[in-house]
């Protein structure tokens, strides 16, 4: 048979040879002619080898190298669907070691997650800006026996993701209707996000085999991390087969995360379908991760698989011309995250972390570049007589009783001023030490029109005063008092009265 000409071993293992590329595609056209000289069957030896030969010419297999140049054009649209597992054990510092010597406690964990979106790229020259529409963001959390569960709510399901050129900063998550909470904000930002496969992977006549390693912001983004501390991370053309190239990232990788140290290694195949329009299709990441305990969240000591695939799809009726002009128009969508308490919302800047939070109080810390500067205890206090509200001078009296058993703390400076809500504050600093550390405390009143009030008390070093500000007070006026549980239950339940006819 005509088959039997060919070296199909050689064939297998993948070649560039242009000069087997001309034997091969020279046999065909000889054996060809002799078929249809001697009137012989050939309809199966033709149609077989006019596959080969249509592969092997085509010019993803005849070039020596290729270009990766992984490219999102706007307006372009997608669905893309994410399978998130997080298995191991989370490390916890204990406030007193145990019997055994140790200072931390080991629990098992176990986290899945689906996500499953419709985007929409939106970026203009170098921006990568996608809108995006959620109608799949949940994820199970198991520690121990203890389960909780966390989802996306449904005035966030618009959300506008985007990378700034140039800023090496991470991937930037905004909603468009409301405002992200904290657990939401963790549960969208993820590993493999499509936006950071082309700074990872774009690369210029790249040959079958040939290997090299990816910047480190593109890295961090692409792992969800702060930032590389040291990356030994490689990239490599695996093979390219129809029209498909197959590129690996393997290594080790040292980053930060929040204020802490993580060390993993990397197993991730990325599929890209090739042509004039190249696209993701494809990642499959394996990864080992030992993260240290930090003042932020636990370490953990486990493997994290992530499987994401793409499509082409512009069927999602929520990222119309039409929709997104009457949600966006005259708004300034920024990435900002809420934290809401009974009667109130707080809105504030990502670099504040909710470390715990309860009807009645929450504790926040604020984390900028790697570096923790301050903690915020948020506190709600009883009401006033909405025209007896609390003024400075008694604030100012209240705060020296609180330090007065501190030989050391004294009052600085007090104001007194109006946020844009229309709340009024009062503010008292104090200056101090903690040992034989320089601290500065920020103590904050705020007073509703109606009675209602809160504390916000900042503890930060005092070396660390003039860099942080003026992030205590963009937090203070972040408050909004909202209507009152009991008003609105009685809302609710006036709105679900039967109408009379």
């Amino acid at each position: 048979m005509v088959g039997s000409a060919v070296d199909w071993e050689f064939f297998r293992k993948g070649t560039d040879c242009l000069g087997f590329q001309m034997r091969l595609v020279s046999e065909f056209a000889n054996h060809s002619f002799r078929c249809f000289k001697d009137e012989q069957p050939m309809k199966i030896a033709v149609s077989l080898l006019q596959l080969v030969a249509l592969a092997i010419i085509s010019p993803v297999f005849a070039a020596e190298s290729i270009d990766i140049d992984l490219k999102f054009t706007s307006n372009q649209q997608q669905r893309v669907v994410l399978d998130f597992e997080h298995e191991g054990k989370i490390v916890l510092r204990r406030e007193k070691p145990a019997k055994d010597g140790s200072k931390y406690q080991r629990l098992p964990m176990k986290t899945l997650a689906k996500l499953g979106y419709y985007q929409r790229f939106s970026g203009k020259g170098k921006s990568n800006q996608a809108i995006r529409f959620y109608d799949q963001a949940k994820g199970r959390y198991q520690i121990q026996t203890g389960k909780v569960g966390t989802a996306l709510g449904r005035k966030n399901q618009l959300v506008v993701a985007r990378v700034k050129p140039g800023s090496g900063k991470h991937i930037q998550m905004a909603s468009i209707v409301d405002t992200l909470s904290q657990s939401e904000l963790e549960l969208l930002r993820n590993p493999l996000d499509p936006l950071s496969v082309p700074a990872l992977i774009n690369r210029k006549k790249v040959k079958r085999g040939s290997k090299w390693k990816p910047t480190d912001s593109a890295l961090a983004n692409f792992m969800a991390v702060d930032r590389i501390i040291r990356n030994d991370v490689e990239l490599s053309l695996r093979d390219v087969r129809a029209g498909k190239a197959r590129i690996f990232v393997l290594g080790k990788l040292r980053a930060a995360i929040d204020d802490v140290t993580t060390d993993i290694e990397v197993s991730c195949e990325i599929k890209i379908a090739l042509g004039e329009f190249q696209m993701l299709e494809k990642i499959k990441l394996d990864a080992r991760e030992i993260r240290q305990p930090g003042q932020l969240a636990p370490g953990f000591d486990g493997r994290t698989s992530v499987a994401l695939v793409t499509s082409p799809d512009n069927s999602c009726k929520h990222l119309t011309n039409e929709t997104l002009a009457k949600l966006t128009k005259g708004k300034t969508i920024e990435q900002r995250l809420k934290l809401s308490l009974p009667g109130l919302v707080v809105k504030y800047d990502p670099r504040w972390r909710t470390i715990a939070a309860e009807d009645e109080a929450a504790i926040l810390r604020f984390l900028n570049n790697g570096n923790l500067l301050a903690q915020c205890n948020i506190v709600k206090l009883p009401a006033r007589p909405a025209n007896r509200p609390l003024g400075l001078k008694n604030y100012r009296k209240e705060v020296g009783r609180i330090i007065a058993a501190d030989q050391i703390a004294r009052i600085v400076d007090d104001n007194e001023y109006k946020t844009k809500n229309g709340v009024r504050v009062l503010s008292v600093e104090v200056e101090g030490k903690e040992g034989g550390v320089p601290v500065t405390w920020l103590y904050y009143h705020v007073n509703n029109t109606d009675g209602r009030r809160m504390t916000f008390v900042f503890t930060l070093e005092s070396d660390f005063a003039d860099g942080f500000r003026p992030h205590d007070r963009k937090l203070v006026e972040g408050l909004a008092f909202v209507a009152k549980p009991a008003a609105a239950a009685s809302a609710a339940r006036r709105d679900t009265k039967p109408v009379r006819k």
